[in-house]
């Protein structure tokens, strides 16, 4: 199978596992964004281009299958995605303390962004309540399950070789 329809396959079926299985995973209000890790892990991989294509499509299925405000979440993962890839050379994923940061940090911002996203569509949520009680709980949920994910998805993308990380 080739590179870009492993991608593929591998974002449609996170959106799946996002929507139908992650809900149960859910500890305290917190759930886990399954769709930001893989695409986080991928631009790490790939690059910034790759990183925010899969950002597009992740956050895209994220936005149809959870009905959520359209575009918001294409937009934080297009971001996300293109941020990650950009660090790429900077951050080594074998080193295992970095993947967790590596996640953590794009939690936080991506929480960020859309809170502040909404703002401006008019939706006013409260943003140091939703820090405390969401944003660092996720953040630290996220990176929890990439300690597990990531060594899952670098053999599910063995071939990684096979696409060069586009040049910026």
């Amino acid at each position: 199978m080739r590179i870009w329809q492993k991608i593929t396959l591998l974002i449609l079926a996170t959106a799946i596992f996002q929507s139908t299985i992650a809900p149960y995973l859910t500890i305290k209000g917190v759930q886990p964004d399954f769709i930001l890790i893989v695409v986080i892990f991928c631009a790490f991989i790939y690059g910034s281009s790759i990183g925010g294509i899969m950002g597009f499509g992740g956050g895209l299925f994220q936005d149809i299958i959870l009905s959520q405000t359209f575009g918001i979440n294409a937009i934080i993962k297009i971001i996300l995605g293109y941020l990650a890839g950009f660090f790429q050379r900077k951050i080594f994923m074998e080193q295992q303390y970095l993947s967790i940061l590596a996640i953590f940090l794009p939690t936080i911002l991506s929480q960020i962004l859309y809170t502040i996203i909404n703002f401006m569509v008019g939706i006013k949520l409260p943003f140091w309540s939703v820090f405390w009680r969401l944003l660092i709980p996720m953040a630290f949920y996220n990176s929890l399950i990439s300690i597990f994910l990531f060594p899952i998805l670098d053999k599910i993308l063995k071939e990684k070789e096979e696409l060069k990380p586009l040049q910026n």
